[in-house]
């Protein structure tokens, strides 16, 4: 599930910004293109529920390296954008996800936009087989 919803925020985030803006969704070991979002899965947990169910919760820190270094009204404008934006995403199966807790924060001239996605599963039992029927041939041995 984390994958399809990582797949999810870059849909969105292509196309709000289109190709003019990278997106990494895996480690970035070096060559960081500027600019550029960089999806990062932060926690998932399942909080049980009623019965089977369960809700799979899972929270993203999206981070955003501006073109030129330091740029307030670029992050500023970016940090609008995608608090507006990212409430829903769609996800590989067409449902949408509402996105939560939305909120943002700048650090070091990077710009943080934090949101979780909650999504309400259920375990699906399924039927135990049975033998349909059984015979039983037998009898009892009388003397010598």
């Amino acid at each position: 599930m984390t994958n399809e919803t990582i797949a999810g925020i870059s849909n969105k985030l292509y196309s709000l910004f289109g190709e003019n803006y990278k997106i990494y969704t895996k480690e970035i070991k070096q060559d960081l293109k500027k600019p550029c979002f960089y999806i990062v899965n932060l926690s998932v947990r399942n909080r049980v529920s009623l019965g089977l169910r369960y809700n799979h919760e899972q929270s993203f820190d999206i981070h955003f390296f501006p073109g030129k270094s330091g740029s307030q009204s670029e992050m500023s404008e970016i940090a609008d954008k995608l608090m507006t934006n990212l409430t829903f995403i769609q996800v590989q199966d067409k449902s949408y996800l509402y996105g939560s807790n939305i909120n943002s924060q700048i650090v070091e001239d990077v710009l943080h936009v934090f949101v979780n996605y909650d999504v309400p599963m259920k375990i699906v039992k399924t039927d135990n087989e049975y033998m349909n029927n059984l015979e039983i041939n037998g009898g009892m041995k009388y003397g010598n």
